[in-house]
């Protein structure tokens, strides 16, 4: 064999060797890089089982200190935050201590209920018109809420219907205004405060979840989430709407409150007021504004809606009733005469005269304080006031603003709307 074959060959021998040895090198490399990282992983994961192990550990001993801690307020929160931060590795756990929190929120609640109630006695006992403020207390059950409707939903049902178990004392003026099936009971109202909180936070699909069983019926606070709500979300608002018109126009118990209500989501101020038979009334002051931007068919919706409930034969009712029904009809009269359809405003007037005859002097005297649907006229949103049984005077109380005030203003302090002719 000449040298030159063999050298050849050498060459080829030597090139195959080094690329067929090449790749078994580095898969050799890459497999022993691979073993040495899975295993680093795996010490690393070790390390960190353990040390989530011992956090859990610590939880569990906290909340088992937590749970005779003597003190309501810090036993619900401690309770609360432990239940949350246990949640993803140990939810049994979580739920009873969960249900612990709640527990002691209720009592929390109710002792601070009872203190804020002796305040506002002794500062009425020494205020010869009654006045008195005073800071509203944490509500412990709705931190307890939050934090489980973020969780669990069960479990977030379940809590709110024990709003409804637990009776928690109320105000007369509290207990009169939710005698009105207009204003909503505690359970709906944590419901739908609790809706918002999540629409808040960009949970709008948990947020519905927890707000539509509330929105069938017609009451202040269902529509003012609805009005909240559209500032967000036109459509999802919208649609809840309609299907809030459709069971109103269906429900023998609605009335001129109840279109009035339904007035407030369309038309500025977007003020929530209702008329109550002892001859009070309450409202949720709107943000002004102008009239909402819906479509020709829902705002035609409501004219249609409006018509039907107003037109309902009066019946035989008390004269605060009747009351409640005129100043309601009164207040909404004038948005129908310059925007409903032209054949109906001659029978609802019919209606208002027929009311207006039969109500007491303290009705037809009554000067509307809350802006005239359909102007821009409003006071400072989510203010809730109640108006007390005597026609001219006013008891505001601010909600979910860090003072209650209770001055019992006179009609002077606040811009009149018109008389009645």
């Amino acid at each position: 064999m000449s040298r030159y074959p063999f050298f050849a060959f050498a060459v080829i021998l030597t090139v195959f060797v080094a690329t067929f040895a090449q790749p078994k090198d580095a898969n050799k490399t890459t497999s022993n890089a691979a073993r040495e990282k899975t295993a680093q992983e795996l010490e690393a994961e070790r390390l960190l089982k353990a040390r989530r192990d011992h956090a859990q550990s610590l939880l569990v001993n906290l909340a088992s200190d937590a749970l005779h801690f003597t003190d309501d307020t810090v036993r619900a929160r401690s309770l609360a935050r432990i239940a949350g931060m246990l949640w993803e590795n140990d939810r049994e756990r979580s739920r009873s201590l969960f249900r612990s929190a709640w527990d002691a929120a209720e009592i929390a609640d109710a002792k601070s209920r009872e203190r804020m109630q002796e305040d506002i006695r002794q500062q009425q006992a020494k205020n010869p018109r009654g006045g008195y403020s005073t800071v509203s207390p944490p509500n412990l059950r709705r931190e307890v809420l939050d934090l489980v409707a973020r969780r669990d939903r069960a479990l977030s049902e379940e809590f709110l219907n024990r709003y409804g178990d637990q009776k928690i004392s109320e105000t007369p003026e509290e207990k009169g205004r939710r005698a009105s099936p207009s204003v909503a009971d505690e359970t709906t109202e944590q419901r739908l405060d609790l809706a918002r909180h999540l629409a808040g936070g960009g949970d709008l699909k948990r947020a519905m979840e927890f707000a539509d069983p509330a929105l069938g019926s017609v009451n202040i606070q269902s529509v003012d989430f609805l009005t909240q709500l559209r500032e967000k979300h036109a459509a999802v608002a919208d649609q809840r709407y309609a299907a809030m018109l459709a069971g109103a126009q269906n429900n023998p118990q609605s009335d001129a409150n109840t279109v009035s209500l339904l007035a407030s989501y369309i038309f500025p101020p977007h003020t929530q007021v209702v008329f109550l038979p002892n001859g009070g009334a309450t409202a949720r002051m709107g943000s002004g504004g102008t009239e909402a931007n819906v479509s020709p068919d829902l705002r035609a919706a409501f004219f249609r809606t409006a018509a039907t409930i107003l037109l309902h034969p009066l019946g035989d009712q008390s004269t605060r009733a009747t009351d409640a029904q005129y100043l309601a009809l009164r207040r909404i009269m004038p948005l129908f005469e310059q925007n409903a359809p032209a054949e109906t405003v001659p029978a609802l007037r019919a209606q208002f005269e027929s009311l207006r005859a039969a109500a007491s002097n303290n009705a037809r005297n009554w000067v509307d304080q809350f802006g005239q649907l359909g102007s821009g006229l409003a006071r400072p949103a989510n203010l809730l006031l109640i108006v007390t049984a005597n026609p001219r005077r006013l008891n505001p109380r601010p909600e979910r603003l860090p003072l209650i005030a209770n001055n019992h203003l006179s009609n002077n302090a606040i811009a009149p709307g018109p008389r009645p002719s």
